[in-house]
């Protein structure tokens, strides 16, 4: 699925722009007089879709005229299902605005289409157009105990279509869900946790440049860069996201895990997980991270959210003779290395 920045296009026909057959996208019409200053895109997870609210300011250098702007929805066909686009609104200065959809079928497994507004610029005016839309998560079956079994893009690389570089692109990225932790992040075309044929990966500290990082709450992260020129209209915010679900772990017997519970499971799950970038987990994932080894030994929990919590897990036992002793070196050290996280974060 593609969902794009708004971006300019001209109709005829019919369609929408014009068809680049060798990669399957649609060529974009750069504009001479308009540039965007700047862009803002909220992408809000939940536990079984994702919303995005996505913020354009566009200047006209230029003298007044009226153009034509579209929003791009890719679709692609899975097991006789389709995922559409939900929600759709489209705004201009704030003010909702109806759109034209354009169908241009591409070939038997994918459709794009258009959603085309007209704005009108002043000479020198600076206006805001805006999108928000609903939308389920990709998914990938990888077949593996701690894969990657889902992701999610948003693409900035339709903003070529502007004068000049993107002045200004921020993405911020706001984890409500529990159960889906972000394995990667693609951003600037540089990644981060690569992972290799298996889904696995040797932690990789983030890199800092042309961008910059920051948590802005306990479950919002933020990505920043300045002028930026995408190299193709396909470069986009790639986030990969595993799901754990306490309660879907029942599998664990069948497949030669005896004795394994959804607790066992689930720290198992963090001692891999050491190995990507713990920085993309939630405050609160990571409490839940930390305390996964606590209730795997059988602690009892004073906090009424981790009791209530942990009591509605399969395989969760309160030990009587529970103590931080019966922790393995290991489980301690990656007890302590979450807790320097969740510190390093509060410092911030």
């Amino acid at each position: 699925m593609l969902f794009a920045d708004d971006a300019h296009v001209e109709c005829y026909g019919g369609g929408v722009g014009t068809v680049n057959s060798d990669r399957q996208y649609y060529q974009l019409v750069q504009d001479e007089d308009i540039a965007m200053t700047a862009e803002h895109v909220l992408i809000t997870m939940y536990e079984d879709y994702y919303t995005v609210d996505a913020r354009f300011w566009l200047k006209n250098e230029g003298e007044a005229k009226t153009i034509e702007i579209g929003f791009p929805e890719n679709i692609w066909e899975w097991h006789n299902g389709r995922h559409y686009l939900e929600d759709f609104e489209t705004f201009v200065d704030d003010e909702k605005v109806q759109v034209k959809r354009f169908e241009n079928p591409d070939n038997d497994r994918i459709e794009l289409f258009w959603y085309v507004k007209q704005v009108h610029f002043e000479k020198n005016q600076t206006r805001q157009t805006r999108v928000k839309y609903k939308c389920p998560y990709g998914v990938t079956a990888s077949g593996l105990y701690f894969g990657i079994d889902g992701f999610f893009d948003y693409i900035y690389g339709t903003g070529k279509s502007w004068k000049g570089p993107i002045g200004k692109i921020t993405v911020d990225i706001k984890n409500l869900a529990t159960s889906k932790y972000i394995m990667q992040v693609c951003f600037l075309q540089k990644e981060y946790g690569s992972l290799d044929s298996y889904g696995h990966s040797d932690y990789q500290p983030l890199p800092e440049d042309s961008f910059t990082f920051n948590w802005i709450t306990p479950d919002t992260f933020r990505l920043e860069a300045e002028n930026v020129e995408p190299e193709s209209a396909e470069e986009s915010v790639a986030i990969t996201i595993h799901s754990f679900d306490y309660e879907g772990t029942g599998w664990l017997t069948a497949e030669g895990f005896e004795g394994k519970t959804a607790v066992n499971a689930r720290s198992d799950f963090t001692k891999a997980f050491l190995r990507y970038n713990l920085c993309f987990f939630t405050e609160k994932q990571l409490r839940l991270a930390r305390n996964d080894f606590y209730a795997l030994y059988g602690r009892s929990f004073k906090d009424k959210e981790l009791k209530s919590f942990y009591e509605s897990i399969a395989g969760y036992k309160v030990n009587k003779k529970y103590s931080d002793d019966l922790l393995s070196a290991e489980e301690k050290e990656i007890v302590n290395k979450i807790i320097d996280i969740e510190n390093e974060r509060k410092i911030k």
